[in-house]
């Protein structure tokens, strides 16, 4: 999980501890798998929002200069990353190497680019041209993160949770057997009779449920050498597009 390096391995400490025991506890661990992929999916947002408004800047002001759509990915590429080498342009483009060479050679003429380096080493960078600049808001600030909070399922939220789960289900498989509105009073019953062996944490943003992990309890089987104790296991739905889950994972507990 980019970002979440330190923390990754702060909360593996916390709940693993020197040896395996299945009775420590893993909420620690749920509440920082659901916060880091939420985090990590508004990064993803901001970074296609950025490259959506760069290549319609582009786009914009292609025909005043006379360039091509492929010497567009070029500019993109420069503009997001702050460099583009021949081989990637080739590449994007399905170009061979004379093609790519002219069209960043035109773009160089032109001072939308510059050459930078020789041989391995060489890339084209933003030239020296004002048209060349990077699109507008590319180092403004960032929008804050929403509110956001994990927490032990709350009664009022099992509808929203299972909504959740029955849209999940819908965009992996199609739709379901059962009818929204006579999933979720099924589900809530469920989630009810079933609170001591299964329970539900909610990612919730703004008072709204966007993401779910379950941790089952169940008793392990006897071993000669342990005394039986609990075993849990959690799987989650990480919160993407539209607030959807993805396919389940499983966590040693």
């Amino acid at each position: 999980m980019p970002g979440n390096t330190w923390e990754y391995y702060k909360v593996l400490r916390e709940i693993g501890g020197p040896v395996w025991s299945p009775g420590r506890d893993t909420l620690p661990w749920i509440k920082f798998n659901l916060l880091a992929y939420h985090q990590q999916a508004q990064r993803v947002h901001r970074r296609v929002d950025r490259s959506n408004n760069c290549w319609m800047q582009l786009m914009d002001a292609a025909d005043a200069h006379r360039v091509t759509e492929r010497q567009l990915t070029a500019l993109h590429e420069v503009a997001m990353v702050g460099r583009v080498r021949r081989s990637r342009y080739e590449k994007a483009e399905a170009l061979n190497t004379q093609q790519a060479t002219r069209g960043l050679q035109a773009l160089t003429k032109d001072g939308l680019l510059t050459a930078v380096g020789q041989t391995k080493g060489r890339h084209s960078a933003a030239g020296p041209s004002p048209r060349s600049h990077r699109p507008r808001g590319r180092d403004g600030p960032r929008p804050a993160l929403r509110s956001t909070t994990c927490h032990s399922a709350r009664p009022h939220e099992l509808a929203a949770v299972a909504e959740l789960r029955w849209r999940w289900v819908q965009e992996l498989y199609g739709t379901p057997g059962s009818t929204l509105d006579e999933f979720v009073p099924r589900f809530v019953a469920w989630a009810r009779e079933t609170e001591s062996s299964h329970r539900c944490m909610a990612l919730v943003r703004d008072g709204l449920v966007i993401g779910m992990a379950w941790l089952a309890i169940t008793q392990r089987v006897p071993h000669p050498g342990t005394d039986s104790k609990s075993l849990r296991a959690c799987s989650r739905s990480r919160p993407g597009k539209a607030a959807r889950g993805e396919p389940s994972d499983r966590l040693p507990g």
